[in-house]
């Protein structure tokens, strides 16, 4: 598959479906989540943590990629996460 084939399956695919044993594949042990200063440790086990924590707020939802620009292995992906808010998530309340 092209970068931006193996992204669109990442989002369409393992994330829509909720496949976590396949993260292991696109996540790296030492993937690291970064927030301005500071750095949050995610590989598989944290990306599938947040998944889960997704998964329990917005039951249903799938991710649907809109558009992709690649300039050499850089690929951006323009996408859309549509689900039914039914669990709490920081800053909001459920809307349903």
């Amino acid at each position: 598959m092209t970068n931006r084939e193996l992204i669109r399956y990442f989002y369409e695919t393992v994330v829509s479906r909720h496949l976590l044993s396949e993260l292991p594949a696109f996540i790296a042990e030492d993937c690291v989540l970064r927030q301005g200063d500071r750095s949050v440790p995610l590989g598989p086990a944290g990306m599938a943590d947040h998944l889960n924590a997704l998964r329990t707020t917005y039951p249903d939802y799938t991710v649907r990629i809109l558009r992709q620009y690649q300039d050499g292995s850089c690929v951006v992906s323009e996408c859309m996460m549509t689900g039914t808010h039914k669990g709490p998530w920081p800053g909001t309340v459920p809307s349903g």
